[in-house]
Order: C-alpha cells, then sequence, then structure tokens
C-alpha cells in the first residue's frame, strides 16, 4: 500500500477510534467491497491525495446519494473505464474486472437517476435563456423586432448550450437586469400618441449620408446623382444613406439605382453639374447591393442591373437607426488594380433617389398596447383629469431607447372602473405570460399593486405598468416549474413551445394543452409537424444552429488587412457567411436529410460574393440559392463552410488545436478535457519561419499534452488548408519572409508574402489521410455518432438537462428507430417527442 493509501487508511481508523464519523467524501468505500478495492488498489495511486495527475482526484469522491453534485464525475469515470482509456496499461482491467466495474457503477448511476427523477424530476425548474425570454416578450406584447436580450443576464454555457438547468443560477443582481428588460419591453408597447405621420420620405442624392467629404475620392454627384465608385473609407462599414423616424416598426425603404462606369480622374470633392460634367457610361454588369444597419443586420440584397430601376424591402427598424447600403461588388478601399496602375473607367453604382415610408401601421394602437390595455379609450391630459401627468415613454426597441420629449398634448388611458378592468386585463396577460391558467389569488395580488398605485394617484397606465413589470419579472414567468412524473397537457403545450419556437405556445397549442388532447401521441406529433412548418420555427432553427456550431463568434475577430487585404472591409462576405450555414441547417431539416450531410454534401446555398470566395463559377447576385457544386470541391457539407473556419480562427493565423477541438466537441459530441494550467499557448508566427504543425510537434514532446494532441490535432491539420475566413490555400501567409505575390480577385491585385507549404495530412485512429477529402471520407463513418451528438444537443434544447446515464438506453433505441434513413434531422427533432425525457419532468 502506497502513501497515499495508509494515509487514507490511517485517517479513518483514528476517526473510528475517537468516536468521529468517517466524512461523507470517502464514503465510496462503503459501496460493493470488489468495486471499493478495484478503486482502491488500481486509481488511488494516481488520483489521491498526494498525486492528481489529469487535476483529478478520486479518493474524496463522495457516492451520489450523499453528494448529487458528483454524479457527473462518476460518470466521467465509468466512460473512461468503459472505452478501456482507464486504468493505464501498467494496471490495465482485464476484461472480466472492467465488466464488474462498469456493470456495478452503472447500476449505482441508474438508481440515482431514479431517485432524482421521483425527487425532483429530470431536470430541475430551469429559468428562460435570454433568447426564450426575448422571444417570449416579443409575442406577448406583439413586437416582432423588439430586442430584449441584452438587458437579461448573461446565459451560462455548457458545451455550447444556453439553457441547461443545472448550470443556471440567479443572483439579486440579475433580477435588477430582468427588472430593467421588463421597463424596456413595457415602453417599446406603449402608444400614448397621436398615429404616426406615415407618408413617404424622399431624399435626393445631395441629402443622403453617402455624399460626405469623409467618404473623398470615392463618390460624387453628377446632375443631382449620387455616382459611387469604391467602398467608403471606412473599416467594416457600408454607406451611410438616411437616418430612420424614432416611431419603430415595419418600414419600406425603396431606391432607384443602376449600375454604371465613369472615369476615375473626374472623381473630386466638388459637386459636377451643368453642361461641362462628367459622363455616367452605361454599366455593362450587374452588381450586388445590400441593404442593412449595423454588422450583422442586413436585412436585403439586390441585383441591380445596368438598366435603372426600383428596389424595395419591408424590414423592421428600432427607431432612430442609420439606413445603409454595401455595394459588395465596388473595388475595396485598400485594393490595387493588378496592372498596378488606374485604369481610366471604372465600375460605378447610380443613386437616383432613395425613400423611407413608414412605420406600416395596421392598426393604431398597436396590438402590443392593446395586450396590456384591451379596448380601454386613450384621452388627452389635463389638470382635470384627476391624475398625475402620465409618466414619459422611452420610444424604440433596439439597443438603445432615447426618451419621448412631449412637444404637445399629453395622454392617458382612462378606466371607468379601474378595479373591474385591472382584474380582467391582468388575468388575460398573465395567463398569456404564466402559459398556464391562473388562480384568482394570484390575480388579486397583481391587482393590488395597480391600486396602490391608483391612490397615489397615478394614471391608470402606469398603474398597470408597475404590474406588468411584475409579472415579467416573476418566477412563473422566468421560470419552467413542472411537476415530477408525466407532464400535463399545458406543461407539454409550454415544453413544445420553447423547444420549436423558443417562445409561448399559441392559442391553438394553448387550447390542445388545455382539453388534455395534446397527452395523445398523435396530436402532439400533429402540432408539432405544425410549428416545424411555422415561419416561428426559423427561431429554434438559428437558435440551434448558433449554439450547435458557435456562430455568434463570428464577428469576434477580423482578419489581420497586412496578411489578408482582399478581406479588408468585406462585411457583406462575412454576412454572407452566416447565412449560408443557416440555410443549410434549415435545408436539412426542412427536407430531413440524412446526418452525413454535416460532414459532405454535393450542394451549397451561395450567392455571387461567396461563390466567387469559394471558386464556384455560375452564381449571379447577392441572394443565396441552392447551388449544386462542382466534381472536386471540397466545400460540401458544413466542416469547410466559410463561416465555421471563421470562427475556429483567429486574425492572424488558423489553429489546428481549436479547429480540432471544434471538430471533436460540435460535430462529433466528444470534447477533449481542458487543457491544464501548465500547458501553455501556441504564439503564431508571422514570420513564415516555421509552420504550425511543426510547433504543435515540439508542443506535443510534453508527456502531459501528448495524450490529448494525438486526438485534437489531426481535425485541425484536415483543415490547414483553409486560411482565417475560408478561402483555399495551399501556402501560408507571413508579414516578413516569402516571395513576394500579388493576389489576383478579377482586375485587383493585392499585395502579400507566400512562405512555406501547407501540410493537410494526419493520422486518426490509426488510419491516415493525406487531405481534407480523405478526411472527409474518414469522418463519414461516424455518422451514428455525429447523429448521437445531434440529438444530444436537441434534448437539452428540448428539456434543459443534459443526458444522463438511464437516458442512453432510449437514445441508442432513438438511433436504431432513425438508421435506415440515415438519420434525418426532421426526424430526430420529432423522435424526441414520445420519449420520457419529453414527456416527463
Amino acid at each position: 500500500m502506497n502513501e497515499g493509501k495508509r494515509s487514507i487508511s490511517l485517517i479513518a481508523t483514528v476517526a473510528l477510534l475517537l468516536g468521529f464519523p468517517v466524512p461523507a467524501l470517502a464514503s465510496w468505500q462503503s459501496w460493493e467491497p470488489e468495486f471499493a478495492a478495484m478503486i482502491e488498489n488500481t486509481c488511488l495511486d494516481c488520483h489521491d491525495d498526494l498525486e492528481q495527475k489529469g487535476y483529478f482526484r478520486l479518493d474524496n469522491l463522495a457516492p451520489m446519494h450523499a453528494d448529487p453534485s458528483t454524479a457527473k464525475i462518476w460518470l466521467y469515470v465509468y466512460d473512461r473505464v468503459n472505452k478501456g482509456e482507464m486504468p493505464p496499461k501498467k494496471r490495465q482491467f482485464s476484461d472480466a474486472e472492467r465488466n464488474r466495474f462498469t456493470e456495478f457503477l452503472g447500476e449505482q448511476l441508474k438508481a440515482f437517476d431514479a431517485a432524482q427523477e421521483r425527487s425532483v424530476g429530470r431536470v430541475v425548474s430551469r429559468r428562460l435563456s435570454s433568447n426564450e425570454y426575448e422571444n417570449a416578450v416579443r409575442d406577448l406584447l406583439h413586437l416582432p423586432g423588439l430586442t430584449a436580450a441584452q438587458y437579461t443576464p448573461a446565459d451560462v454555457e455548457y458545451h455550447g448550450l444556453d439553457n441547461v438547468a443545472d448550470e443556471q443560477e440567479l443572483a439579486y443582481s440579475q433580477i435588477a437586469l430582468y427588472l430593467e428588460a421588463a421597463e424596456a419591453s413595457l415602453q417599446a408597447a406603449v402608444a400614448l400618441r397621436p398615429k404616426p405621420d406615415v407618408e413617404p420620405i424622399r431624399y435626393a442624392p445631395r441629402e443622403l449620408g453617402a455624399h460626405r467629404k469623409a467618404y473623398r475620392n470615392a463618390h460624387t454627384l453628377v446632375n443631382d446623382e449620387l455616382v459611387l465608385i469604391k467602398e467608403p473609407m471606412k473599416s467594416q462599414g457600408p454607406w451611410g444613406l438616411f437616418t430612420a423616424p424614432e416611431e419603430p416598426g415595419y418600414y419600406k425603404i425603396r431606391f432607384r439605382a443602376r449600375t454604371g462606369r465613369m472615369a476615375y480622374s473626374a472623381f473630386a470633392e466638388a459637386e459636377h453639374a451643368g453642361d461641362d460634367v462628367p459622363e455616367i457610361l452605361p454599366g455593362d454588369k450587374n452588381q450586388t447591393v445590400a441593404l442593412g444597419v449595423t454588422l450583422g443586420r442586413f436585412f436585403d440584397s439586390f441585383n441591380v442591373t445596368p438598366e435603372s430601376d426600383t428596389y424595395e424591402s419591408t424590414v423592421w427598424l428600432h427607431g432612430n437607426e442609420r439606413l445603409r447600403i454595401h455595394c459588395a461588388d465596388l473595388p475595396l478601399r485598400s485594393a490595387r488594380f493588378a496592372s498596378g496602375k488606374n485604369p481610366d473607367i471604372w465600375d460605378a453604382f447610380v443613386i437616383e433617389w432613395a425613400e423611407i415610408e413608414g412605420p406600416l401601421i395596421e392598426q393604431w394602437p398597436p396590438k402590443g398596447h392593446q395586450a396590456l390595455f384591451g379596448d380601454l379609450p386613450m384621452k388627452e391630459w389635463s389638470e382635470e383629469s384627476g391624475c398625475l401627468p402620465p409618466r414619459s415613454i422611452a420610444l424604440g426597441t433596439g439597443d438603445v431607447r432615447e426618451v419621448s420629449k412631449p412637444t404637445g398634448e399629453l395622454y392617458y388611458i382612462h378606466s371607468k372602473n379601474p378595479s373591474r378592468d385591472s382584474k380582467r386585463l391582468l388575468r388575460s396577460f398573465m395567463e398569456r405570460a404564466y402559459r398556464r391558467p391562473v388562480r384568482n389569488s394570484e390575480v388579486a395580488v397583481m391587482q393590488e399593486r395597480v391600486l396602490e398605485g391608483l391612490d397615489r394617484n397615478l394614471c391608470f397606465q402606469d398603474a398597470m405598468l408597475i404590474a406588468y413589470k411584475a409579472i415579467l419579472c416573476s418566477p412563473d414567468f422566468l421560470f419552467i416549474a413542472e411537476e415530477p412524473g408525466e407532464l400535463s397537457g399545458g406543461e407539454l403545450a409550454a415544453r413544445l413551445a420553447l423547444y420549436l419556437w423558443r417562445s409561448l405556445p399559441d392559442e391553438r397549442l394553448s387550447n390542445l394543452g388545455r382539453s388534455g388532447s395534446l397527452t395523445k401521441t398523435d396530436v402532439l406529433r400533429a402540432e408539432a409537424l405544425r410549428m416545424l412548418d411555422d415561419p416561428k420555427a426559423d427561431r429554434f432553427i438559428d437558435d440551434f444552429a448558433n449554439q450547435w456550431l458557435g456562430l455568434d463568434d463570428i464577428y469576434s475577430t477580423t482578419p489581420d488587412k497586412r496578411l489578408y487585404p482582399e478581406y479588408e472591409e468585406d462585411s457583406f462576405l462575412v454576412e454572407s457567411m452566416v447565412r449560408e450555414t443557416r440555410r443549410f441547417v434549415r435545408e436539412m431539416i426542412r427536407s430531413d436529410l440524412p446526418i452525413a450531410n454535416i460532414v459532405d454534401s454535393d450542394f451549397a446555398f451561395l450567392n455571387e460574393h461567396l461563390a466567387r470566395h469559394y471558386g464556384v463559377a455560375g452564381v449571379e447576385g447577392g441572394e443565396l440559392r441552392k447551388v449544386k457544386l462542382p466534381s472536386g470541391s471540397p466545400r460540401g457539407g458544413i466542416l469547410t463552410q466559410a463561416s465555421i473556419l471563421k470562427i475556429s480562427s483567429d486574425g492572424f493565423t488558423t489553429s489546428p488545436v481549436k479547429r480540432g477541438v471544434w471538430v471533436l466537441e460540435r460535430i462529433l459530441g466528444t470534447p477533449p478535457p481542458p487543457p491544464p494550467p501548465d500547458a501553455g499557448s501556441i504564439e503564431p508566427d508571422t514570420r513564415g519561419a516555421v509552420t504550425i504543425r511543426q510547433q504543435l510537434e515540439k508542443h506535443r514532446r510534453n508527456e502531459s499534452c501528448a495524450n490529448c494532441h494525438q486526438g485534437i490535432d489531426p481535425p485541425g491539420f484536415a483543415l490547414e488548408s483553409f486560411d482565417v475566413m475560408g478561402g483555399f490555400r495551399t501556402q501560408y501567409r507571413s508579414l516578413e519572409g516569402g516571395e513576394k505575390e500579388t493576389l489576383l480577385r478579377g482586375p485587383l491585385g493585392y499585395q502579400i508574402r507566400t512562405a512555406l507549404s501547407v501540410d493537410s495530412s494526419g493520422e486518426i485512429a490509426g488510419r491516415q489521410f493525406s487531405d481534407i477529402y480523405e478526411f472527409k471520407r474518414i469522418l463519414e463513418e461516424e455518422e451514428r455518432q455525429i447523429a448521437r451528438n445531434i440529438l444530444n444537443r436537441l434534448l437539452v434544447h428540448a428539456t434543459g438537462a443534459v443526458a444522463t446515464f438511464s437516458d442512453r438506453e432510449v437514445i441508442e433505441a432513438l438511433l436504431d428507430a432513425n438508421e435506415a434513413d440515415g438519420y434525418g434531422m426532421r426526424s430526430l427533432i420529432l423522435s424526441i417527442l414520445e420519449t420520457p425525457m419529453f414527456l416527463r419532468k
């Protein structure tokens, strides 16, 4: 027995002799004697109080019934032993020993799961994620463009998932954030003002923001037509047009434009008018123009032709937002023509006028206002109104809200019977917000807040807003509270809505839940199919894609403009990358495509800009469309999409480690353990002297690093043929060494330095691959594991709980049932509905 074991035994013996109980943290020794002996004789040499390899300790690990928080650790022990990864070779279990060890520990894990489900349920009470909160408030207040997530507490992520109940916490400071979120959301819905003027506002070219001296040598006015010839002189910024009115809502944006050509020598800061003006030559090709507000909020794109035409888009604006256009086919500010000299004639984009109309109003007051105050009349306030002046309201639905400064009349909600009206309105709002019928006592508690406000002489709407704010901060709204056991019809309705819409049930789903019909398998499945075909299912699809693949990190890095000058300011390309991936996931779900498409497919969703980036010919315009990929293209599937390759890189270089971890965690669902604190890091060599592979080979000489990197690095090496923006490459770039080269992009040229050759070969699980094509073939053979990963992630989305040990048998049965059809994505989503994990708390 080594010193570590002696210390444990000695402490236990002394404690017993003195009459003290042995600490619960060591009580795994009270388990089945053979199991305890196997741990003591095989595991403690490396995982006791003296030595903790991998920063993992077993000697003081409590059994699950004594400390439920240890269940995850015991499950980790089970998996490592079951896979033969532990114990190490010098103390390797025989097959019989491994079977006895895992059989006993498996029984303990199942017993723990059963006890947990009986007492608290499979999932503890969880709160809405920021995304779910925002969608719920949007639907409650009929504000489809409302942004409320930025006010809420940050979600704690577990393997990229933001609604895992066990990881959530709620502190007093977070309640304050929900108060702020509720206040901002309610103010956005209140419409105590006259109906806005919706006459179109037309802007002449000289009135547009794009006509500014800051954009010198990139635009000019010719006979009151605005001619744009280059990207604006602002990093990652499209051309500014005009600022929208302060009222939030849907707006129609129109502009009349055409493509053209013009002599660059004619460009100057001065305007051109009269007879002596430069000629705007007819355009000889179409151009892609995107309409948006900020990065990540591009609304629409247009294929503008040489013939003058009017282009239109209906978009949601938060109020006081700056409209911008991105001329994706004009040369970047930093570009040089390949000839080394500026040609006399440049492509140009010509704007004849721009116009905004809105907000587009179906009814006034709008639906959100009526959800709060029903059909109660709005009246002009005066000293004789019998209440204090109405409080000021901040207009807008976005990140920036401005308090409306009254310039004329004040308005208030008039109620002849405040007690009756408040009770009626509160009950209706609470039942929608709480996702269930409410008791009279619950309504009375909230109504008391209203009556107290009225006693203080507040106007009816200001008194009601106190209660509404409390409702949106109530545990009944913020938390999913279910009773252990089978879910009721109402609980099923709420769970299904949060799963497939990330929001509240609609009236049909709520009615089916209240009647109990939703507990029938055929009704539940029919509703799920209806919901997946509804536009609101895009919330689920985009949210799932964002969390699964990490798409929210797309703007966290910007390519270094010295190493990658061709990408500077190309925000439309980045936007196209994200949209491609979301459209691809949407297609997999809508068409129930086999899971193997994640690794490789014969199609992609491309526009002209993205197709040019991928080297795919024959795609025109800015709209994404499904394109059959040419033979030999490496772009099929998600793995080699530009968005994925960008988020798994930084602005200077690619990292096989980062990309390898991404593949293991996001695609295979087998994340490696976190690196030890002393693992160190690898700094990119921008001089081009050594490759990242050579740096990693040196790093792997450290024994503590070698084991993990053996599994991490190969997937990353396979993706080394793609740069930080997903462009295909055969050589690295450098800032100092290497050969100077002119990189051609159509007529444009960029000066770069090429360095060492890229090596994308590797070995994984004893199998060699030479490039991304061969790696994909190997990865395709793991389709069951990929489907298992997707099912596990869907299960968290649906229930808020990570799969337990006992869930594994059900998951394997689902995989068996879907194997023949290649594990279709839509089928996997629906298959969860009939499982005990979904139907029970």
